[in-house]
């Protein structure tokens, strides 16, 4: 099952944070419905005072708008006058409907002839009261969004620390795993070999201490590239270039990918530039760690296509393979640390990684200025290209 992205905490925080918001609001428009009552009370008191109590609704009516002015109450209003023996309506200034909720209301004041009183209703306060409330409104808007944005991100940023803690438990139990097998065989050999059961054999011994050198260069390998990273991330490597001859590394690199598998291989070389600017050991390790994924993720049979050619201020080489391809949800992260291939690619091909051989592609590949691409149809075909300044800024030697 997908574990949701908002735990219950998260969410209580955010709906408190709006529930507040919205109590704030609402106290402040009760206290200023409550102040413009005050205002209607003294408003109407005033009027009646001054009119005097016997005069008619309609005249009250306009004494009543004349000192709503002075107060600067921009509301439309009406004057009821009732019955306070029967508590019913018998009179209004204005014959319009009192809305059920937004009206604001001054208490009775004693009206002409007893038992009447006369009413003051602003009968669309709200609009008065919201339209002086804009600057906190606005406010209060500025500060929700700021909250949910915070909130949201720190989901964000948990969210993220967390894939990347998955991430390196993936990557050390798969290290520790795969570097589980070559240890184990190093060991078993050893032990062997000090049993003296060898000691007449000398193509066996030769054999065994083979085997042994390749696990043992196989981890130094590993290692190296771990820190050779780490000093990329943090631009601590100093490169040594020079003028390298990538068509006959390539070659090179070929032949020995070529005689460690048993499927059918066939790598083809196409005529181009010969000499790039570059580390050569780096540039060595970045050819071949493409070569051998090519090799790695293939299907039945190897078929991988090179070539390194001049174009602009580029020097460019391609490696191209009819493998078995990446997938377009995979493609836009297969240069992340830790990134390895799905579960179900791994199967297929037989093969699993630590999820560093592509990240170490990529920081060579910028620690020399220059850059990597990857065009991919899955089921297909898969191309990389790297690109490789013709002069760098403190390089006086071009190439290609």
């Amino acid at each position: 099952m997908k574990e949701s992205r908002y735990n219950p905490l998260q969410v209580t925080s955010l709906l408190a944070v709006l529930v507040l918001q919205v109590f704030w609001v609402g106290n402040a428009y009760v206290q200023r419905a409550q102040k413009l009552g005050m205002v209607c009370d003294n408003v109407l008191k005033q009027a009646v005072d001054s009119s005097g109590n016997s005069t008619s609704l309609g005249r009250l009516h306009d004494e009543v708008g004349r000192l709503l002015d002075r107060e600067r109450v921009d509301c439309a209003y009406v004057l009821l006058q009732f019955d306070l023996t029967h508590n019913t309506i018998v009179g209004q200034s204005r014959d319009v409907g009192i809305p059920p909720v937004g009206a604001v209301m001054s208490g009775g004041y004693p009206f002409q002839t007893h038992p009447q009183a006369v009413m003051l209703v602003l009968t669309n306060a709200y609009a008065s009261i919201l339209g002086s409330m804009w600057l906190l409104m606005v406010a209060t808007l500025l500060v929700c969004g700021l909250l949910i944005l915070s909130i949201l991100e720190q989901i964000k940023v948990i969210e993220r620390q967390k894939a990347m803690e998955d991430l390196r438990n993936d990557f050390s139990y798969a290290m520790v795993h795969n570097m589980k097998s070559p240890l184990s065989t190093i060991i078993m050999g050893t032990h062997f070999l000090q049993s003296g059961k060898m000691d007449n054999k000398a193509a066996m011994r030769k054999k065994y201490l083979d085997v042994i050198g390749d696990e043992a260069e196989h981890l130094l390998s590993l290692v190296n590239r771990l820190l050779t990273i780490s000093k990329l991330e943090n631009k601590e490597l100093a490169l040594n270039k020079t003028d390298v001859d990538v068509q006959a590394m390539l070659e090179n690199i070929a032949e020995k990918a070529g005689s460690a598998t048993e499927k059918p291989f066939c790598f083809e070389l196409q005529e181009g530039g010969r000499h790039v600017v570059a580390d050569a050991e780096y540039l060595h390790e970045v050819l071949e760690n493409l070569v051998e994924n090519a090799v790695k993720y293939s299907k039945d049979s190897i078929r991988i296509t090179a070539s390194a050619q001049s174009k602009e201020k580029w020097c460019i080489i391609k490696i191209h393979d009819e493998g078995i391809g990446i997938s377009k949800d995979e493609l836009p992260y297969i240069f992340d640390k830790f990134k390895r291939a799905p579960v179900h690619e791994q199967a297929r091909s037989g093969v699993k990684g630590f999820g560093i051989g592509l990240h170490f592609v990529s920081l060579v590949m910028k620690a020399h200025g220059g850059k990597i691409s990857v065009r991919s149809e899955e089921g297909k075909f898969t191309e990389f290209t790297l690109y490789l300044p013709k002069k760098s800024k403190n390089d006086k030697t071009t190439a290609c």
